[in-house]
């Protein structure tokens, strides 16, 4: 009996040792895959991808040890479900939760299968033990088979110590009786089941491994007190590592650590650690190429000992390289953006599509239209009032709503203060935080139009110049028939022409009592006149003529006195001076140095210039209050060191200095609407200063008169 029940405690004690170990396996097995499903599930379901939650889930029901996963929504709605209708031996709930905020609960169950096959094997093999030993203990009372039993007896112990010591894949030993083959075979097939116990647990083992692997997570479990860690080969893999080829400690990944996350990092570890808090921390650790590679790492204490100081940390580590690459390609995206929203010159403002009220605006808006940045914003565009034909605002909203845009839309605006602006408009919805906002570019299209109507009163000023020279020419051919009849009428009534006097003769006519005719009733007055007439149309025609061929002007050596007199003659003679003014009852004074050389220039740019400025002087007199009493215009030219010099003065009102400073800009006059364009001076200071690379200013005083200075450099000359 005492070999008995030896056999019992070794047997006994071999299914204790199988069991606790078997316990231990499924314990650990159940903590693993729970935090596991807690860790893996928590971005899928943070991102409502149900699906990647459900591969998790199955990927760890292929382990004939799991008995029952579940996987439940933030409100315990069932995403995934899989049970097996067997007894469950361990269950584990956990909470997945992210940023602190629970948004699911799994719940593990490992079956007992394990322990029951164990436990048959044992009991199966236990009980042939007892009865073999029984029966053999019996023999072994007769003395004389008991040198014979010894060996086989001997065959058996060896089995069962192997197994006491935790080798279940022993040799078979030698059968020396056909009667103890059984009981070998018994105690063998006790064996193979236990190893293919163990073979099943390792091969749960790799299934947990590559669900971890199909996460793309790496896992990281921390023996605190030790500093030991289990990393998971995905966590030396992504850091670029073999696994295995750094030490698995809590060292290890303090050093691989960026200086600049090393204490946020250890911070939230340690705010883990003592108060429990959600560990959810991004950092940077180098990899084997040196590179620093962005990491997401997420964890919690799943032990404490009995004092309640966290003895054990799980967690995973997640690569977010990319999202972070792509977070600062949208950072920098929107930097450019907010960039050209602010600095554009164009007036930008983003509305809500469906409130319609601005949420806001950039500076460019604040000048044009006079609002402040934060009267703009929390306020519709109908309240503000920018579109001065709510019509027409409504059909824009309508466009937009519809899914179209608009582009370049000519529309009149409205500023704060109520004038009228100009402008082009385009816009296009596009969502912002989710919402639909419109994006609208308001530009000012004032000066364009006034451009525009310059270019059309440009055109019409060339068709004009094309009929005049036209009219010019037709006029000429009459006129030279005029001249020259009137020539005629000279030459044949002269008493002292040979022919004429043959001519009178001929007829009984005396032509002296002609010529004394002639002289009483004036008609050689008269006859002068016409001529008189006639030559200074010609002269007329003929600056007409020229002035109209100032597209086909050249660079040419031209005389400054002769371009400044052809410019006087054509002011004298200008049609709308003489309704407003009559040039000839202006004294204009010509004050020519004598050493004046020719100059190689633009002739008729030249003579636009001078004509600009006579005009506006004329002009200036004319309009002055009180008027001038001795209108006078002075016209210099003189030479000075490295120049040739203009002068234009009058006696007029004089400019004040405001007025000054703004003379040459285009379109600024200070005529009358309808009077004039405000070009004439921005293009007489172009064409001196970029046509002829020469200096244009002004020299006045107000109720002292004008006087315009004109430098055109001396290599010109």
């Amino acid at each position: 009996m005492t070999s008995v029940a030896m056999i019992l405690l070794v047997l006994g004690t071999g299914l204790l040792i199988i069991m606790q170990r078997i316990d231990a396996q499924m314990e650990e097995q159940a903590k693993r895959s729970a935090a596991f499903l807690t860790e893996s599930l928590a971005v899928p379901l943070w991102s409502l991808d149900f699906d990647a939650a459900r591969a998790v889930g199955q990927a760890l029901a292929q382990d004939k040890v799991v008995g029952l996963v579940e996987i439940l929504g933030a409100r315990g709605e069932p995403i995934y479900r899989h049970a097996k209708g067997e007894k469950l031996l361990l269950e584990r709930f956990g909470q997945v939760i992210h940023d602190g905020q629970v948004i699911g609960s799994v719940r593990l169950g490992l079956n007992d299968t394990p322990r029951r096959e164990a436990l048959w094997a044992m009991a199966g093999a236990g009980a042939g033990l007892v009865a073999l030993t029984i029966s053999l203990q019996f023999l072994l009372q007769v003395v004389l088979f008991r040198p014979l039993l010894r060996k086989p007896f001997a065959a058996l112990d060896g089995l069962v110590g192997a197994y006491a010591a935790g080798d279940f894949s022993p040799s078979p030993p030698p059968i020396h009786y056909a009667e103890f083959a059984p009981l070998v075979s018994l105690l063998l097939d006790m064996g193979r089941t236990i190893r293919e116990q163990m073979e099943s647990l390792r091969k749960s083992e790799e299934r947990f491994s590559l669900a971890l692997d199909a996460a793309n997570d790496g896992l990281w479990d921390l023996d605190i007190p030790s500093g030991a860690t289990f990393y998971s080969p995905r966590y030396y893999t992504m850091l670029g590592y073999a696994p295995g080829e750094f030490p698995a400690n809590y060292e290890s990944w303090r050093k691989m650590l960026h200086p600049n996350d090393r204490e946020r990092a250890e911070s939230a570890v340690a705010a883990c650690l003592e108060d429990g808090a959600p560990y959810e921390v991004e950092f940077r650790l180098r990899d084997k190429n040196g590179q620093w590679r962005w990491l997401l790492s997420r964890g919690r204490v799943v032990e404490r000992d009995a004092e309640g100081r966290a003895s054990r940390m799980v967690g995973t580590h997640a690569d977010i390289a990319e999202r972070k690459q792509a977070e600062e390609l949208l950072r920098q995206s929107e930097e450019k953006f907010a960039r050209l929203f602010r600095l554009s010159p164009d007036a930008i403002i983003v509305v809500h599509l469906v409130s319609e009220q601005v949420l806001d605006v950039n500076d460019a808006f604040s000048r044009m239209f006079g609002f402040k940045h934060a009267e703009a914003v929390g306020r519709t565009t109908g309240e503000l009032g920018l579109y001065q034909n709510a019509t027409v605002r409504d059909a824009i909203f309508e466009t937009l709503r519809d899914g179209g845009q608009v582009e370049n839309m000519e529309i009149e605006a409205r500023r704060k203060d109520g004038a009228p602006l100009g402008c082009s408009l385009s816009c296009q919805v596009l969502l912002l935080d989710g919402q639909p906002h419109i994006l609208t570019v308001f530009r000012d299209i004032t000066e364009t139009k006034k451009m525009q109507e310059m270019m059309i009163q440009t055109e019409k000023m060339l068709s004009v110049g094309g009929i005049a020279a036209g009219i010019a020419h037709e006029i000429n051919n009459p006129l030279g028939i005029v001249l020259q009849a009137a020539q005629n009428l000279v030459q044949r009534t002269r008493p002292d022409f040979i022919k004429n006097q043959e001519a009178a003769q001929a007829i009984g006519l005396d032509l002296e009592l002609v010529t004394s005719y002639m002289r009483i009733r004036k008609l050689d007055v008269f006859l002068e006149d016409i001529q008189s007439a006639a030559l200074r149309a010609s002269a007329i025609i003929r600056h007409m003529l020229d002035f109209s061929r100032r597209s086909e002007s050249k660079r040419r050596i031209c005389d400054l006195a002769a371009i400044a007199d052809k410019a006087l003659a054509l002011a004298q003679n200008d049609y709308d001076l003489k309704k407003s003014y009559d040039f000839k009852r202006i004294r204009v004074d010509r004050e020519y140095a004598a050493d004046i050389p020719a100059v190689h220039c633009t002739e008729t740019e030249i003579e636009q210039v001078l004509l600009n400025l006579l005009r506006n002087a004329a002009q200036a007199m004319a309009d002055a209050r009180p008027p001038v009493e001795e209108p006078r215009i002075a016209v210099r030219l003189s030479r000075q060191p490295g120049s040739l010099r203009i002068e234009v003065e009058d006696n007029g009102p004089g400019m004040a200095p405001e007025v000054q400073r703004r003379a040459f800009e285009p379109f600024f006059t200070t005529k009358a609407p309808g009077v004039g364009t405000g070009l004439g001076l921005s293009v007489s200071y172009f064409i001196v200063t970029k046509g002829h690379g020469g200096a244009m200013r002004i020299e006045s005083k107000p109720g002292s008169g004008s006087r315009f200075v004109i430098d055109l450099p001396a290599e010109e000359a």
